[in-house]
């Protein structure tokens, strides 16, 4: 699997480590997460582990150098207990995720340094649980020898689908129903870049508008 490949684990390492270091270690490294039928786009994300008083003027900040030092090739965010402190609801997130989806107007960035890789694994995957060919994909998260396939289903309630091993690893398929809130993070995260403001930010503003 590409996601799991000793080549891209020590480029999200040393990106990650360039991102750290950018913040002065104001932060640390959390996860990498794929999404292949999102872009191709993989996403490294952190944990804010400053001092400084959370807030939104800090956070678009911070997100914005975050995004210098990790340069093309990845996606880059704060975790969600940082929007969390700085007054995002996160009951109220898949309603303002939804008005994203509906209003704006962004299309999705396409990373072409994973398309094959992630094309590969997501062709993989479908194979392996027996999925359509064009089953939108909208992470695979990897977790050291275990990986998490969130499918995207027409239908509530879709059922898990068995672990299966591959590759030394074992791969579980859960089913998320798409409601079009997937899209509006992804037109969130497009938003933020071109406004060079944090994803918080963003949704924030729409959170207001939707309530």
């Amino acid at each position: 699997m590409y996601i799991t490949s000793e080549p891209l684990v020590r480029d999200i390492a040393r990106t990650a480590q360039n991102v750290v270091q950018g913040l002065e270690r104001q932060i640390c490294f959390d996860e990498y997460i794929a999404m292949p039928s999102f872009g191709a786009n993989i996403i490294l994300r952190f944990r804010y582990t400053g001092t400084a008083p959370v807030n939104l003027a800090l956070l678009n900040a911070m997100e914005t150098k975050m995004r210098k030092a990790a340069g093309a090739r990845y996606l880059v965010n704060l975790d969600g207990a940082a929007y969390k402190a700085c007054g995002l609801i996160y009951d109220r997130l898949p309603a303002t995720l939804k008005a994203i989806h509906a209003r704006a107007d962004c299309p999705i960035p396409h990373c072409r340094f994973h398309a094959d890789g992630l094309e590969n694994d997501w062709q993989r995957i479908c194979r392996l649980f027996q999925l359509p060919s064009n089953t939108p994909l909208w992470e695979i998260q990897a977790n050291g020898n275990r990986l998490l396939a969130l499918a995207l289903s027409a239908h509530d309630g879709a059922p898990v689908r068995e672990s299966i091993c591959t590759d030394g690893k074992q791969i579980q398929c859960l089913f998320l129903k798409d409601d079009g809130s997937h899209t509006g993070m992804m037109k969130a995260l497009c938003l933020a870049y071109r406004q060079n403001v944090s994803i918080c930010q963003v949704l924030m503003e729409y959170q207001a508008q939707s309530s």
